[in-house]
């Protein structure tokens, strides 16, 4: 009976520390490794990075496009603007004019 107590508070005194290290090694691995991890928060970061670029491209964009836009407004065109546009993608031209494109 001496001996089973015995037992018993050896197996409760080496239990209680291994269960708090799995614990601990759970909660490391899931700080480094899980869904919410550093792994991820760091793939997250280069995704929102590159997205941030890409958004400031497009901006970029909208800004080229809108000032050609605005150059095609139906009050105030701008005719050479407009002309340009229409040799360059109509074949429009007199015979006796040359044409050349600058790319």
């Amino acid at each position: 009976m001496a001996k089973r107590k015995s037992l018993k508070r050896d197996m409760t005194g080496t239990l209680i520390p291994v269960v708090i290290f799995l614990v601990i090694f759970y909660i490391f691995n899931q700080m480094l490794t899980g869904d919410r991890g550093l792994a991820v928060w760091f793939s997250l970061n280069d995704q929102v990075d590159k997205m941030v670029l890409e958004n400031n491209a497009l901006k970029e964009n909208i800004k080229r496009l809108e000032k050609k836009t605005a150059k095609l407004n139906e009050k105030n065109p701008d005719l050479d603007y407009v002309d340009e546009l229409i040799r360059r993608n109509l074949p429009v031209g007199a015979k006796n004019e040359i044409v050349i494109i600058v790319k």
